[in-house]
This record gives structure tokens, C-alpha cells and sequence, in this order.
């Protein structure tokens, strides 16, 4: 074999192994890779002449497929399938070890027409559901009424158990059970009121089943804390393409992509992390409603006024933990004791909130007087129950509050009064046989015992059982004691074991009232993120702006929210802006590099953005016309990745504007 004059380094075809070629027609690194790899290579052809072979009795064989393939294929186990081809129902050739093979055909019309409870031996239903026709519903029936597919219905047959029942070319699952678990959500529309036209959605309803079925295949668990689902409707939200949100930097930096120094670190002053989510969600959601915006810009103006409302509001708050989560640990049942306290400590500030708002003006803090729940059975149910102070682990006890369960009770009695009760049953003892010198010892092998000396063997009386015999006396047991030593040894396991047990009939207690709680947590995050807009407002002298549908944009004396913040105070350049839909519907701005040109246009668009969250905005004055859109080109950037040049990437961007803007949309051209 011809030699090599330099390396060349491969990679082995067998381990992969990277090795210096000796010569050129080199492929292993080893002598023992050569040889497996020389197996490979008989084997194969072995099995493709036995095919061949085989191919020549039976014409059809590459329609068949192996038993591996048929179990991933059809989702089948490969113990039923073998059972269902030892009795006869599917039809199999053997061509030789190992090498079962099944017509496809014969699987799809066994696994694909009916589910695979349909295969086996049918199941009486269980007496709990009616399994009469009348009753139940066809698996079309079932397609036809919720708009999902047949093999996302048979899939949740599955997964939930649901019973079913073949009657001749037709299978019916209970009623009871579809219904309950196909209205488990409810659907409601942005405004929050019950979709009624849920049946004309074909794709919402697609899009919803399909996250659902996704959420529960990766999260494995029942999703119960998830109660309501609202259809996200564009024509309530300001449309902000990637553009705009990255060029106004709304909760990001362009550059460096922290919070400081975007709109969202100006309007951050909430108490929570309810409501810190719920702000960036208004933000990247400004609203076009003019009546939902004027209701929250009302809300603002009375907690900005007053101030000692809004004081106590922001205090009373700032004891609430974080209620959503702490609902989610409970649905998924991973909510230990000290997140039962954490919810315990925000339920007990619920009451002071809602007192505080109780005579409140504005109707969006009516409404949320009205809607928040204090929750006073939750508070009371994990007060009386769990300790103050529980240890992280639920499964180690010391977590139920003494006096909550008599039987948990009495083992933690045993455990701290257990050498009480010996000297008590000694004491006893000794008055009632007379013997001076008895006395209850311990060991680990016989456990608790009774010890008489020989001299005082006469007096010991028939209930004692002898356990143990000493050179100097002798060792007994009495029912008695036998009950004493089984309370105090095995107090401790029993007292774990029954706590547990326990805490999760009250978590499961709590998880029933999930919606009441998720509600109450919605209230709290709207008026922590209503009263951060106020004190942001009173702090940097923002002004309310005026909102309707009059197309105009009048702002005096207004600020950029960022660059004001960042600068010292009194010294950024107040600048004034007037737009309409006739006349003044184009302003052009020049003038030299860094003379303010840009934060000018984007002061424009934030101040708009602003009023349509429901902000106070930085100006003495401000007159909003509701807008649509925003659309913002900035600066110059390339995409070479994709082939863009910077001319190209700014065309494509002017041309989606072109496309997408109304004669409501707030252009900014830098």
C-alpha cells in the first residue's frame, strides 16, 4: 500500500476517535475497529440476501414493517402487540430470529380507525357514568362540537381515562366527562366578557388547543390553575412592530439590553412583582380605546391627588408577595409550607388594601373595590394550621401548628413528655406492688422494661411478663408500658408521616379557590402599577394628558421621559409639538449633528405612548389623538447574514410602513 509522505489526520468510521492515517486507503484507528467494521458489512449483506430471498415468496414484503417500528409508529406497547399477534388479530411472518414483520395495513386499519382501548378486551364502564347512547357522545359528535381533530380527542381518552364504548361501527364516550373536560376554560374577550361567537374563531380555537396540548405534554400535570383564556384582539392594542419597540427602547436598551435607561425603568415604581409584569405588559400593549384609557388616566389623577391614599396603598403593598406564582405552586402542587405562609402574609394585607380604596371616585377603582376578594377563609384555614417559622422540606414534619389535629397532638406529646410519663407509670408502679426498688430502664434490644431485684421477685405480680433474666434480678413488660414505648418510639415517623399528609389536604383545600385567588392577584397588580403611575407622575411633574379621537397631537412644553431622568434636574430643553390630520400632518426637522433631532422625534412618540397606557406624561400640556400604530426607522444597520445591505434594510423597512400605516399612524423617519 502506498505510504503517505506527510499526516493526515481522520476521524475512525467505527469510534469516532481521531487517529494519523498511515496510509491513504486508512479509515480505523484500531485493528479490533477494522474487524466490527468488516461485521457491519457481513451482516448487512446477509440480511439483504435473506430479504431478497424472502422478497421472492412474499411479493408485498416492503410493505411490512418490524415490531420496533410498528410500536413508535402507532404509539402501541410491544407487550400488547406481541399478545395481539400470539391470538391471530394481527396477522405477522417470521423471516427468522428477531425478525417479525407486520403489514402496515394491518396496523393502521387495527390502531388508526379506533383507539387502542378499542383493541383490547372492552372494559365495563364504570357506574358512575351512563354508557347508553342517549348519554354519550360520538368521537364526530365530540370533533364537530369543541373543533379539534379525532386524534387530539382519542389522545385525551387516553390520558384522562375516560371510558368508552364500541357499538358496531361507532365508539361513544360519556358526556359528562367531554363536557367537563373541554369547559374546564373559560373564554372571554378582551373586555373580559364571555366570547359568544366562539364557533366562527376556527383559528383562535386551533391556536388555543394546540398550546394547550403543548403545555401539557412538556409540563406533565393537570392544568388547573389555568381557568381563562382571553382572545388577544389587534384592533384594541397599538400595533408596535420589532422596529419601534427596539428603537424607542420600551423595556430594553438597544445596546446592551438592561432596563436603565428605557421607558420602563422611568415608570417602575411598583411595590410588587405582580405588578412589575403587568407594567411592561401595558407598555408593549398600549390601548386605542379611548374609554378604557380616560378610566385608568382617572384612576391615576384621584391616587395622585391624594397622597396619603397613595402612601398607604404603596406601604400596605409592599407586604404582598408575589400571589400568581405562589397559585401556580399550588396548582402544580409544588408549594411548600413557607409558600402557604408567604400567602398566608399577603392575604392579610387584602383587607387593608380594600379599605383603603373603599371610597374611592374613579370607576376603575370602583371596580377593582369591587372585584378584589379578601380571601379571609384562605388566611384562617393556613393561620390555624401552619406554624410561622416551617422548614423548607415538607416531607421532614414540624410543620402543623399544635392544637390544629388532636391526633398529631398527642404523638408530639408523646415525643417531648415521653420520660414524664415513664416516671409517672414508675412512680404508679412502685405504690402498687410495694416494691422500693423497681425501677424502668431502656435498651435497644428489648426496648422499655421493668427491673426487680431476686430479693423482691415474691412481690412482682401476675400481669408483669417476663422478658429477660439477670445474675441479680429479673426484667418485665406490662401491656401498659408496651403502649407507652410504641407511642413514644414510634411518635416521631407517625408524626411526619401525618403531617405531610396533612399539609396536602390543605393544599389541595387551597387549590380548589385557585380563581379567587388569581383574581385578587390581577386587582392587586392593576393598582400597584395605577399607583406607580402616580407617584412617577408627582415626582417628575407629569401633567394628565387629554385623550380622544380627534387626530391631534398638541404638547407643550414636552420632554423626552428618559434623557430628563438621566440628566440633572431643570436642565433638559422643553420643546413643544402640533400635528393634525390637515394641514400640520408632516413636520420636518433639521439642524446640525447633536443638536437634540432625534430625541425630539422619539420624545413625540413616547409622550403619545404614554397617554395611551394611561400615564401622566412629561408636559404642562398634552392633547393625544388616539394612535393606531407607530412605526419608527432609525439609524443605520445592515443584515449581511441575509444578504441586506443598510441601503436595502431601509427600504424594506420604509416599504412595510408604506404598507401598513393608516391615517391614524404615528410615522418617525430619522
Amino acid at each position: 500500500m502506498p505510504t503517505i509522505g506527510f499526516e493526515i489526520k481522520r476521524k475512525c468510521k467505527v469510534c469516532g476517535k481521531v487517529f494519523v492515517a498511515k496510509t491513504l486507503d486508512s479509515y480505523y484507528c484500531s485493528r479490533k475497529c477494522s474487524n466490527v467494521a468488516w461485521k457491519r458489512k457481513r451482516d448487512e449483506k446477509l440480511k439483504n440476501a435473506r430479504l431478497e430471498a424472502i422478497a421472492q415468496l412474499v411479493p408485498d414484503i416492503r410493505e411490512y414493517i418490524s415490531v420496533k417500528e410498528a410500536v413508535a409508529m402507532f404509539g402501541v406497547e410491544r407487550s400488547t402487540l406481541y399478545r395481539l399477534i400470539k391470538e391471530g388479530r394481527v396477522p405477522a411472518i417470521n423471516i427468522g430470529e428477531r425478525l417479525t414483520r407486520i403489514k402496515r395495513s394491518d396496523m393502521e386499519r387495527l390502531f388508526l380507525s379506533r383507539p387502542e382501548s378499542a383493541v383490547e378486551k372492552e372494559k365495563p364502564a364504570p357506574k358512575l357514568y351512563s354508557m347508553e347512547p342517549e348519554d354519550c357522545y360520538t368521537i364526530t359528535e365530540v370533533c364537530e362540537k369543541y373543533h379539534i381533530n379525532d386524534s387530539s380527542v382519542w389522545a385525551h381518552v387516553r390520558k384522562y381515562s375516560i371510558p368508552s364504548r364500541q357499538i358496531g361501527n361507532y365508539v361513544y364516550v360519556p358526556k359528562q366527562e367531554i363536557d367537563n373536560l373541554y369547559n374546564q376554560y373559560e373564554i372571554l374577550c378582551d373586555n373580559g366578557e364571555k366570547l359568544k361567537d366562539l364557533e366562527q374563531r376556527l383559528f383562535a380555537v386551533s391556536a388555543i388547543n394546540g398550546l394547550i396540548q403543548y403545555i401539557e405534554d412538556t409540563q406533565k400535570t393537570k392544568l388547573e390553575h389555568i381557568n381563562k383564556i382571553i382572545i388577544y384582539t389587534i384592533t384594541k392594542y397599538m400595533a408596535l412592530d420589532i422596529n419601534a419597540r427596539r428603537n424607542l427602547e420600551l423595556t430594553e436598551k438597544l445596546r446592551d439590553k438592561s432596563k436603565k435607561g428605557t421607558l420602563l425603568w422611568v415608570l417602575d415604581k411598583t411595590a410588587t412583582s405582580m405588578g412589575g409584569r403587568l407594567l411592561r405588559r401595558w407598555i408593549s400593549d398600549p390601548l386605542i380605546d379611548v374609554f378604557e384609557v380616560n378610566n385608568r388616566l382617572d384612576a391615576v389623577k384621584e391616587l395622585k391627588e391624594d397622597v396619603m391614599m397613595r402612601g398607604e396603598l404603596v406601604s400596605s403593598l409592599k407586604g404582598v408577595y408575589d400571589i400568581e406564582r405562589l397559585a401556580g405552586k399550588v396548582s402544580y402542587g409544588s408549594a411548600n409550607a413557607r409558600d402557604l405562609n408567604s400567602l398566608k402574609a399577603s392575604a392579610k394585607k387584602l383587607p387593608e388594601i380594600k379599605k383603603l380604596i373603599e371610597n374611592s371616585k374613579s370607576n376603575m377603582l370602583r371596580n377593582l373595590y369591587q372585584d378584589l376578594d379578601e380571601l379571609e377563609d384562605i388566611y384562617t384555614l393556613i393561620e390555624n394550621a401552619i406554624i410561622e417559622d416551617p422548614p423548607i422540606s415538607v416531607t421532614e414534619g414540624g410543620i402543623i401548628k399544635f392544637g390544629y389535629d388532636s391526633e398529631i397532638d398527642e404523638l408530639k406529646t408523646a415525643m417531648t413528655d415521653g420520660r414524664t410519663w415513664l416516671a409517672k407509670l414508675e412512680a404508679t408502679e412502685k405504690e402498687q406492688t410495694g416494691i422500693k426498688g423497681l425501677k424502668i430502664g431502656y435498651n435497644k434490644v428489648f426496648g422499655y422494661y421493668i427491673e426487680v431485684t431476686k430479693s423482691n421477685l415474691s412481690l412482682v405480680p401476675d400481669r408483669y411478663i417476663r422478658k429477660q433474666t439477670l445474675t441479680g434480678g429479673e426484667r418485665y413488660i406490662t401491656e401498659e408500658l408496651k403502649e407507652l414505648e410504641s407511642k413514644i418510639l414510634g411518635a416521631e415517623e407517625k408524626v411526619v408521616s401525618l403531617e405531610y399528609k396533612l399539609f396536602t389536604q390543605i393544599r389541595e383545600q387551597i387549590k380548589s379557590q385557585i380563581q379567587r385567588i388569581q383574581k385578587s392577584a390581577m386587582v392587586i397588580s392593576k393598582l400597584d402599577v395605577l399607583a406607580s403611575f402616580a407617584t412617577v407622575a408627582e415626582d417628575l411633574n407629569y401633567c394628565m394628558p387629554q385623550v380622544d379621537n380627534s387626530g391631534i397631537i398638541d404638547i407643550k412644553d414636552g420632554r423626552h421621559p428618559v434623557i430628563e431622568k438621566m440628566l440633572p434636574a431643570g436642565s433638559f430643553v422643553a420643546n413643544d409639538t402640533y400635528m393634525d390630520k390637515d394641514e400640520n400632518r408632516l413636520s420636518i426637522i433639521t439642524g446640525p449633528n447633536m443638536a437634540g433631532k432625534s430625541t425630539y422625534m422619539r420624545q413625540v412618540a413616547l409622550i403619545t405612548l404614554m397617554a395611551q397606557i394611561g400615564s401622566f406624561v412629561p408636559a404642562t400640556s398634552a392633547h393625544i389623538g388616539i394612535v393606531d400604530k407607530i412605526f419608527t426607522r432609525v439609524g443605520a444597520s445592515d443584515d449581511l447574514s441575509m444578504g441586506q445591505s443598510t441601503f436595502m434594510v431601509e427600504m424594506m423597512e420604509v416599504a412595510n410602513i408604506l404598507k401598513e400605516a393608516t391615517g391614524n399612524s404615528l410615522v418617525i423617519l430619522d
